[in-house]
């Protein structure tokens, strides 16, 4: 939204003043002025604020996708009040489903390193070596294509990147590449972030297939890490008083 009302603003600026006195710098600094922010600053953190409520969102659907099969979620997906934890997750629908479905495939593994990234690093990796892994992954998850069709017809434009529009992953090297510089922070680009979002419900949607086929009937701990991890888990608790 706030990089459309700047484009407005600054074809409304430039058509108002005469072009010999007034150019492309002076709509830019006015239209800035008018709308009271900087579009980059805006849109540096608008597909990663997207991304982090739309994973977060997609967590809690999954849990209680898996919570319907329990007598007590309370006391194996919602303990305490909290989402189970991301293993107990993976394990569960991997083991426990007639039909085994991967938390982390179709790409929601990586877009939850990089909204974890931005929740607990302000999207700075702690070494370069972090970054190239976590970008390698988006590359491998989403490519970096230009825009389909479909995605020009609902206003996408430019390139896909995860970490500024300078920097290019090059999978030929497993490095960035840059024509000018680059920025060390995850910054995601609306292109990106309307694919990461499109994945995201994709990915709940055939987790919720998965779960249509039932949970198998002979599980225990020797056939599932789940079983086997909360059987260990529930040893370890308090016993209640008589």
């Amino acid at each position: 939204m706030s990089d459309r009302d700047f484009r407005q603003l600054y074809e409304i600026f430039l058509d108002n003043n005469d072009p010999e006195n007034y150019d492309g710098g002076d709509a830019i600094w006015d239209a800035e002025q008018d709308l009271g922010f900087e579009p980059s600053e805006v849109s540096e953190h608008a597909g990663l604020m997207a991304l982090t409520r739309a994973m977060s969102l997609s967590e809690v659907t999954l849990a209680r996708m898996a919570a319907a099969w329990f007598a007590e979620p309370e006391e194996v997906v919602f303990i305490s009040g909290r989402v189970w934890s991301r293993g107990w997750e993976e394990s569960f629908y991997k083991t426990c489903l007639v039909t085994p479905f991967s938390t982390s495939s179709n790409g929601f593994g990586p877009l939850r390193d990089l909204r974890n990234l931005y929740v607990h690093g302000y999207g700075i990796t702690t070494n370069e070596d972090r970054r190239l892994t976590l970008a390698q992954k988006l590359y491998e998850a989403f490519g970096d294509s230009e825009p389909t069709d479909e995605e020009k017809a609902l206003g996408y434009h430019g390139t896909s990147y995860y970490f500024g529009e300078y920097a290019r992953y090059a999978p030929e090297t497993k490095s960035f590449v840059s024509a000018f510089f680059w920025q060390k922070n995850a910054n995601l680009s609306p292109l990106s972030t309307y694919r990461a979002l499109i994945r995201i419900q994709e990915h709940v949607t055939d987790a919720h297939a998965a779960l249509g086929n039932g949970v198998r009937e002979d599980l225990s701990a020797d056939n599932s890490k789940f079983v086997r991890d909360f059987e260990k888990w529930e040893k370890r608790q308090p016993k209640p008083e008589a």
